[in-house]
């Protein structure tokens, strides 16, 4: 380059400041020694050596630009290449671009003619006015790559300074997606999140915060605004001032406030409020359903307190030691009248019982509250007054300490004995029962009722007194074991369960427990009632399989439905952005598209429609007397146009296609339409979908064959079940709506639809039979 070329480059606002320092000091180097050659003109050795002194500089800034990471290229007016670095040598050598200086722009990027930039860089050459833009170009290896281009006049030619500024903008698009991902975290987050400057004037804020505010509230309507004009009582409330001495000393704030919300009513929030930067975070959680809980929880509590007071029953709680901690009215009652709680809270079970050696029950507390052990026993409690009551007693583990409840259980116990009185009437009405009926003492089959028995296989001799296990599933075994053991115990466990038992044929069945506490012999046993719930189990199986089915058809319906919308929003956005640059060929295609799946949305919506009509049993069929040859016709027709030389017809008979159907004709088109469409789908290009119209004594046939992937033998039967589609090598999964709404249509004409295959790769065959009306008179 010359020293006017430059000099003109350093002029230039859109070079690097670090070329432009490099071209000073070559050009002040270039001053001094022609400075020094003016003072000495006759000494050559001195000029030589500023020749030498000029020459090494150009060397310097020929190996700047050189080892630059940027291309710098110059070229003359008529965009001739003049001049560029190694790195723009090395990259038109790897397109096979030799002897390159001298070579037009055209010659060296030929795709450069179709862009914009190529008319702006002789805009340049006009006006002198630089040019600077970015874009991208295709890489083979790293795909896309981006580059920034500086374009500016040099004498009458022009310079380019191309850098690839890729790493940056990849950096840009991460740093922008990780603030998008920030600004949906806050969004989405249920908490009220705020950013206020140092003068508590509103900086940002997420969606929880707007929703506090009236519907309609935007964040620019909020931002800039100070917290005062938002929360116009906070300096009356003092909150203000500690906010300010958050952020003048760093040291978090944690509180707790109560407002009265137009919207919402009373709201109760936690805040946290802290120092960012020289301003303040906030963090306001809404605990209002915490604290109506908590208080829910203080009423329950009062509630319960009134319960244990008001029962019938004696409850009371002992410490490790036995000292009485607390106790209810109904046990003062069980005492020498003149007691009251007070007298007796803190006194130790020996204060109440002198004979409490002499129990035996009184030995085993110490283990419970050990163990954690519950204990059960009939008899006198052991602080109460003698009295000629039947007392059930159960004592258990609280704590550290121990638990009594004490039930009256005389009328319970006359009862009992009045059905032990009237054994044999129970017995029988035992034995009508619909359900089996088992008592279980002591882990043993005592009592079995012949209803039982059926159900299991057994005869009532074969089971009774013999352990529960012989008739349990083994998966089930601990389970029920389980629940026996701690009922007996006075655990809670669910009275009403689901298990499996097994037959005396090794056959399991499933059944459903009613289980209660009983006295048996003045022993605790169980009393469970057994109903056979397999039916019930399958019924509900079938009822679970078509939920999913049902769940799996409204996602796939879903999908469907988005697909279409989504072909037919880009072409008409393209159409809209594009339409007067289209010709009549491009325009015709976009429509096109558009209108198929116009048409296969107004497919998928109709199906929905039928298959809630079906479900709701509001299908109806709007029938007419048609020809069958006029029928064949029009279906004939268009399915050869949709499907071309892979569809045909044979078996036609002019006097068979005189015969009239009751028919609703949209109705059975979408028949054949589901059909032949799932046939196509199946069916390879080159492969045959026939349809063969056949008319018998009292009804007409139509079959439709295909040479297509087949069906499983064994899902035959499921093709026509609501929800219920299959995926095969050919297509994906549809809806599952198609071939069961095209069953129900067949039978609404009284008649059928059915299909039959060989199997894999053995194509299928379905087969539309419909009832005759009559012939046409001749």
């Amino acid at each position: 380059m010359s020293i006017v070329q430059l000099k003109q480059i350093i002029q230039r606002d859109d070079v690097p400041s670090d070329v432009k320092q490099i071209i000073r000091q070559v050009l002040l180097e270039y001053s001094q020694e022609q400075t020094s050659l003016k003072d000495d003109t006759y000494d050559i050795k001195e000029r030589n050596q500023a020749k030498k002194a000029l020459f090494e500089s150009e060397e310097r800034l020929r190996s700047f630009i050189d080892s630059s990471t940027d291309r710098y290229l110059l070229f003359d007016s008529e965009l001739n290449l003049l001049d560029c670095n190694e790195l723009t040598m090395i990259g038109f050598q790897k397109r096979g671009i030799t002897n390159f200086l001298g070579k037009n722009i055209l010659e060296l990027d030929p795709t450069v003619e179709n862009t914009a930039r190529y008319k702006q860089y002789f805009e340049v050459l006009k006006t002198g006015i630089p040019l600077s833009f970015k874009y991208f170009a295709p890489n083979p290896k790293f795909g896309q790559i981006h580059l920034s281009l500086k374009v500016y006049k040099v004498n009458d030619g022009l310079g380019m300074i191309i850098s690839d500024i890729t790493k940056e903008y990849l950096a840009k698009k991460a740093v922008k997606k990780s603030e998008e991902r920030l600004r949906a975290f806050l969004d989405s987050a249920t908490d009220a999140i705020e950013l206020w400057d140092p003068n508590l004037n509103l900086v940002e804020c997420n969606q929880a915060v707007l929703d506090e505010f009236p519907v309609g509230t935007k964040k620019e309507n909020l931002i800039g605004k100070n917290i005062l004009d938002l929360i116009p009582d906070l300096k009356e409330t003092g909150r203000y001032y500690q906010y300010k001495e958050v952020m003048r000393t760093g040291t978090p704030l944690f509180l707790e406030s109560f407002t009265s919300h137009p919207k919402f009513g009373n709201k109760y929030y936690s805040v946290k409020a802290f120092k960012v930067g020289e301003g303040l975070g906030m963090v306001n959680r809404d605990v209002t359903n915490q604290t109506q809980t908590e208080k829910a929880l203080q009423d329950s509590r009062r509630r319960l307190r009134d319960l244990v007071d008001s029962a019938s029953d004696s409850i009371t709680l002992w410490d490790s030691n036995l000292n009485l901690v607390d106790c209810n009215t109904a046990t003062l009652e069980m005492l020498a009248e003149g007691h009251t709680k007070a007298d007796i809270i803190g006194k130790h079970l020996s204060n109440f019982d002198p004979k409490k050696e002499e129990r035996e029950e009184y030995l085993h507390f110490k283990e419970v509250i050990k163990t954690g052990k519950s204990i059960t026993f009939e008899g006198p409690i052991p602080f109460g007054k003698q009295s000629d009551y039947d007392l059930l007693v159960k004592a258990f583990k609280v704590g550290n300490g121990l638990g009594m409840f004490t039930t009256d259980i005389t009328e319970r116990k006359r009862i009992e004995e009045a059905l032990r009185e009237s054994e044999i009437k129970y017995r029988s009405l035992v034995e009508r029962a619909n359900d089996g009926i088992v008592i279980v003492y002591d882990y043993k089959l005592v009592f079995v009722s012949q209803q039982f028995a059926r159900m299991m296989g057994y005869t009532v001799e074969e089971i009774i007194n013999t352990p529960y296990k012989c008739i349990t599933h083994p998966e089930k075994t601990s389970e029920i074991d389980s629940y026996y053991q701690s009922r007996m115990t006075g655990g809670n466990v669910p009275s009403i369960y689901e298990t499996k038992l097994m037959k005396k044929n090794g056959v399991p069945i499933d059944v459903e427990f009613n289980v209660g506490l009983i006295t048996y012999k003045g022993k605790m046993a169980t009393l469970t009632f057994i109903r056979d719930i397999t039916e019930r189990k399958k019924t509900d199986m079938i009822r679970r399989d078509l939920e999913n089915r049902r769940s799996d058809f409204v996602s796939m319906t879903s999908h469907e439905l988005r697909t279409p919308i989504t072909v037919i929003k880009g072409y008409t956005e393209f159409l809209e952005k594009n339409l007067e640059n289209l010709d009549v060929i491009q325009s015709f295609q976009a429509i096109e598209s558009i209108l198929r799946n116009i048409v296969r949305l107004e497919r998928l919506i109709g199906g929905v429609a039928d298959i809630t009509q079906m479900e709701q049993r509001i299908f109806n069929l709007n029938a007419s007397i048609i020809p069958f040859s006029k029928f064949l016709e029009t279906s004939v027709k268009s399915y050869k146009e949709l499907y071309g030389e892979k569809f045909s017809i044979q078996g036609l008979n002019e006097s068979e296609l005189r015969i009239l159907l009751n028919i609703d004709d949209d109705r059975l088109r979408q028949v054949l339409d589901n059909i032949l469409d799932n046939a196509n789908k199946q069916t390879p290009d080159d492969g045959r979908i026939v349809l063969t119209p056949k008319v018998l004594s009292n009804t007409i046939q139509i079959s439709i064959s295909d040479n297509g992937v087949g069906i499983d033998p064994n899902n035959l039967e499921q093709i026509f079940e609501q929800y219920m589609s299959f995926e095969t090598e050919r297509a994906s999964k549809g809806t599952g709506i198609g071939l069961y709404i095209s069953k129900v249509i067949c039978e609404a004409h009284g008649g059928r639809l059915t299909a039959h295959s060989e199997g894999k790769n053995q194509g299928t065959t379905f087969v539309i039979e419909l009832p005759r009306w009559f012939e046409e008179s001749k």
